[in-house]
């Protein structure tokens, strides 16, 4: 599984810098599974470690207003699918 970032940085990017960061994520399918409010924009330092690394590599070098769209894999984002932590629960 793989999701695409659309991103917009408010700063030019490099490691140290707080960016300011509009995006959506989406699945394969189209859908949007995490965004910025419209309002308020996600704020970290490249290189803190406060995201995903492949996320702080595609904002880095990135220009004042520049968008561009990303593809991370799954396994690089949220780790690679542990059978051990799926369960079912049933419905009443």
């Amino acid at each position: 599984m793989e999701f695409s970032i659309r991103v917009n940085i408010m700063q030019n990017a490099k490691r140290g810098d707080k960016v300011k960061v509009r995006y959506a994520g989406k699945f394969q399918s189209g859908k949007v599974f995490d965004k910025t409010n419209s309002c308020l924009p996600l704020i970290f330092e490249i290189g803190a470690g406060m995201v995903v690394p492949e996320f702080e590599n595609a904002v880095m070098g990135m220009q004042v207003g520049e968008k561009k769209t990303v593809t991370i894999p799954a396994e690089k984002a949220i780790g690679h699918r542990r059978e051990d932590l799926i369960i079912d629960i049933k419905k009443k």
